[in-house]
Protein backbone atom coordinates (compact mmCIF):
# COMPACT_ATOMS: atom_id res chain seq x y z
CA UNK A 1 0.00 0.00 0.00
CA UNK A 2 3.10 2.23 1.09
CA UNK A 3 4.07 1.80 -2.35
CA UNK A 4 1.33 2.85 -4.67
CA UNK A 5 0.88 6.12 -2.78
CA UNK A 6 3.99 6.97 -2.92
CA UNK A 7 4.08 6.25 -6.80
CA UNK A 8 0.96 8.23 -7.05
CA UNK A 9 2.79 11.11 -5.09
CA UNK A 10 5.38 11.11 -7.34
CA UNK A 11 3.32 11.12 -10.79
CA UNK A 12 1.63 14.04 -9.25
CA UNK A 13 4.75 15.67 -8.78
CA UNK A 14 6.28 14.36 -12.35
CA UNK A 15 3.13 15.97 -13.69
CA UNK A 16 2.92 19.57 -11.95
CA UNK A 17 6.75 20.00 -12.87
CA UNK A 18 6.26 18.95 -16.20
CA UNK A 19 3.81 21.66 -16.47
CA UNK A 20 5.69 24.50 -14.98
CA UNK A 21 8.11 23.34 -17.40
CA UNK A 22 6.20 23.36 -21.00
CA UNK A 23 6.33 25.97 -22.87
CA UNK A 24 4.05 29.09 -22.35
CA UNK A 25 0.98 29.22 -24.32
CA UNK A 26 1.16 30.90 -27.99
CA UNK A 27 -0.74 33.85 -26.50
CA UNK A 28 1.72 34.52 -24.20
CA UNK A 29 4.61 34.80 -26.42
CA UNK A 30 4.99 38.79 -27.41
CA UNK A 31 7.31 36.99 -30.33
CA UNK A 32 6.84 34.24 -32.78
CA UNK A 33 8.91 33.07 -36.13
CA UNK A 34 6.81 32.08 -38.75
CA UNK A 35 10.40 31.19 -41.34
CA UNK A 36 11.96 34.57 -41.77
CA UNK A 37 8.48 36.44 -40.49
CA UNK A 38 7.49 36.96 -36.85
CA UNK A 39 4.33 37.97 -35.16
CA UNK A 40 5.63 40.70 -32.46
CA UNK A 41 2.64 41.53 -29.70
CA UNK A 42 5.37 43.51 -27.65
CA UNK A 43 3.24 46.26 -28.43
CA UNK A 44 -0.42 46.73 -29.24
CA UNK A 45 -1.70 45.89 -31.94
CA UNK A 46 0.64 43.01 -32.77
CA UNK A 47 2.10 43.34 -36.07
CA UNK A 48 4.50 40.93 -38.31
CA UNK A 49 7.65 41.60 -40.21
CA UNK A 50 10.04 40.43 -41.88
CA UNK A 51 13.75 42.15 -41.41
CA UNK A 52 16.40 42.82 -43.88
CA UNK A 53 19.80 43.16 -41.54
CA UNK A 54 23.28 44.81 -42.89
CA UNK A 55 26.84 42.81 -42.10
CA UNK A 56 26.92 44.31 -38.84
CA UNK A 57 23.44 43.00 -37.85
CA UNK A 58 21.65 45.91 -37.51
CA UNK A 59 18.63 46.16 -38.95
CA UNK A 60 18.56 47.97 -42.30
CA UNK A 61 15.09 48.07 -43.72
CA UNK A 62 11.71 46.03 -42.14
CA UNK A 63 8.61 45.06 -44.07
CA UNK A 64 5.55 44.76 -42.08
CA UNK A 65 1.95 45.08 -41.31
CA UNK A 66 -0.81 45.74 -39.10
CA UNK A 67 -4.51 43.49 -38.61
CA UNK A 68 -7.43 44.80 -39.46
CA UNK A 69 -9.68 44.32 -42.54
CA UNK A 70 -7.85 47.28 -44.19
CA UNK A 71 -4.44 46.77 -43.10
CA UNK A 72 -1.20 48.80 -44.00
CA UNK A 73 1.75 47.44 -45.76
CA UNK A 74 4.99 49.53 -44.53
CA UNK A 75 8.05 50.15 -45.20
CA UNK A 76 10.84 51.33 -42.76
CA UNK A 77 14.40 52.10 -42.50
CA UNK A 78 16.62 53.78 -40.59
CA UNK A 79 18.95 54.48 -43.88
CA UNK A 80 19.85 58.17 -44.61
CA UNK A 81 17.76 58.50 -47.69
CA UNK A 82 17.53 60.45 -51.03
CA UNK A 83 13.58 61.41 -50.58
CA UNK A 84 12.80 62.51 -53.50
CA UNK A 85 13.64 59.29 -55.70
CA UNK A 86 10.95 57.54 -53.25
CA UNK A 87 11.10 53.56 -52.95
CA UNK A 88 10.03 50.75 -55.36
CA UNK A 89 8.30 47.71 -53.71
CA UNK A 90 8.74 44.53 -56.33
CA UNK A 91 7.11 41.14 -55.29
CA UNK A 92 7.34 38.45 -57.68
CA UNK A 93 6.42 38.98 -61.02
CA UNK A 94 3.94 41.69 -60.26
CA UNK A 95 4.15 45.29 -61.26
CA UNK A 96 6.34 46.91 -59.00
CA UNK A 97 5.08 49.76 -56.32
CA UNK A 98 5.82 52.92 -56.25
CA UNK A 99 5.96 54.04 -52.83
CA UNK A 100 6.51 57.86 -51.44
CA UNK A 101 8.21 58.17 -47.83
CA UNK A 102 5.81 59.18 -45.66
CA UNK A 103 7.41 60.53 -42.80
CA UNK A 104 11.00 60.81 -41.38
CA UNK A 105 12.65 60.76 -38.29
CA UNK A 106 15.74 60.24 -36.03
CA UNK A 107 15.06 56.55 -35.91
CA UNK A 108 14.34 56.75 -39.94
CA UNK A 109 11.73 56.74 -42.56
CA UNK A 110 8.58 55.32 -43.24
CA UNK A 111 6.74 54.07 -46.65
CA UNK A 112 2.98 52.71 -46.32
CA UNK A 113 0.76 51.37 -48.81
CA UNK A 114 -2.78 50.16 -48.54
CA UNK A 115 -2.95 46.39 -48.33
CA UNK A 116 -5.10 45.10 -51.72
CA UNK A 117 -6.37 41.94 -52.50
CA UNK A 118 -3.92 41.86 -55.35
CA UNK A 119 -1.18 42.71 -53.20
CA UNK A 120 -1.84 40.21 -50.40
CA UNK A 121 -2.42 37.43 -53.27
CA UNK A 122 1.38 38.44 -54.41
CA UNK A 123 2.49 38.39 -50.49
CA UNK A 124 0.86 34.90 -50.28
CA UNK A 125 1.92 33.66 -54.00
CA UNK A 126 5.39 34.70 -53.82
CA UNK A 127 9.18 33.21 -51.98
CA UNK A 128 10.63 37.07 -52.51
CA UNK A 129 10.13 40.99 -53.01
CA UNK A 130 13.01 43.23 -52.93
CA UNK A 131 12.64 47.25 -52.20
CA UNK A 132 15.05 49.77 -53.91
CA UNK A 133 15.92 53.40 -52.93
CA UNK A 134 17.71 56.22 -53.13
CA UNK A 135 21.07 56.42 -50.56
CA UNK A 136 21.32 60.16 -49.49
CA UNK A 137 24.66 60.51 -51.07
CA UNK A 138 22.97 59.30 -54.65
CA UNK A 139 23.71 55.63 -54.79
CA UNK A 140 20.61 53.01 -55.57
CA UNK A 141 20.20 50.33 -53.02
CA UNK A 142 18.11 47.33 -53.96
CA UNK A 143 17.17 45.05 -51.17
CA UNK A 144 16.27 41.56 -51.09
CA UNK A 145 13.11 40.47 -48.96
CA UNK A 146 11.87 36.83 -48.04
CA UNK A 147 8.34 36.30 -48.21
CA UNK A 148 8.84 32.90 -46.46
CA UNK A 149 6.74 32.39 -43.48
CA UNK A 150 4.24 35.16 -44.58
CA UNK A 151 0.85 33.23 -44.69
CA UNK A 152 1.72 31.75 -41.48
CA UNK A 153 2.46 34.64 -39.90
CA UNK A 154 -0.50 36.45 -41.67
CA UNK A 155 -2.74 33.50 -40.23
CA UNK A 156 -0.90 33.97 -36.32
CA UNK A 157 -2.08 37.47 -36.91
CA UNK A 158 -5.42 36.69 -37.80
CA UNK A 159 -6.32 34.44 -34.71
CA UNK A 160 -5.12 37.10 -32.37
Amino acid sequence: MLNKALCKQTLVLILIAGAALADPPAAQVPVRAFADWRLDCTAQPCQIHTLVRGADGTEVLRLGRGPGEAPLLEVSTPLALYLPDGLTLAIGAEPPLALSWRTCGPTGCVAVTPLTPELRAALRREREASATMTLADGVPVRLGLSLVGYVAAARALAAR
